[in-house]
């Protein structure tokens, strides 16, 4: 019996200098970097954690009306969308809606705002969330009481009529 030929798909290239795109990203979401260290390539899934959700929500949303670029996306060669970072920025993050695809310019994410950590509960929250497990605790020991006392009555009544 014959097989077919497994297609293996281009890897992604540079906008800029067509290099093949080397991946990275170790434990975190994948990227893919220009080996001439032109820039990186994400999914706006990998930007996730690394930039701020709220920049990503704009860039994208603003992405739907933005004017054509004149780079190819790394991953199926179409022209991106260049999106203005904020109002008045120079900086412009190019954009692949058909791949979901951002590409940075050297340097350009770490132009980008950071993703920063929750901040942890205020004293007065934490005194809340407190609350709210010391009731929940209570509510499943009277429940479990409840429940157990049910079926202790059960065996008792079975006993007392045999």
């Amino acid at each position: 019996m014959s097989y077919p030929e497994p297609v293996s798909e281009p890897l992604p290239k540079c906008p800029q200098c067509q290099a093949e795109l080397a991946l990275g990203g170790g434990d975190h979401a994948p990227y893919w970097s220009c080996p001439n260290g032109h820039g990186v390539a994400c999914t706006v899934t990998a930007a996730y954690g690394r930039i701020d959700d709220a920049q990503i929500r704009a860039i994208w949303h603003a992405s739907e009306n933005a004017p054509e670029g004149s780079r190819a996306c790394p991953m199926c060669g179409k022209t991106m969308v260049e999106v203005p970072t904020s109002a008045g920025s120079a900086l412009k993050v190019d954009v692949c809606r058909d791949d979901e695809v951002f590409w940075l310019d050297a340097g350009e994410a770490d132009q980008l705002p950071k993703e920063t950590p929750e901040a942890p509960p205020s004293a007065e929250e934490e005194a809340n969330l407190q609350k709210i497990r010391d009731e929940f605790d209570t509510g499943m020991d009277k429940a479990i009481r409840d429940a157990n006392t049910d079926v202790v009555d059960r065996i008792i009544r079975r006993f007392k009529h045999h």
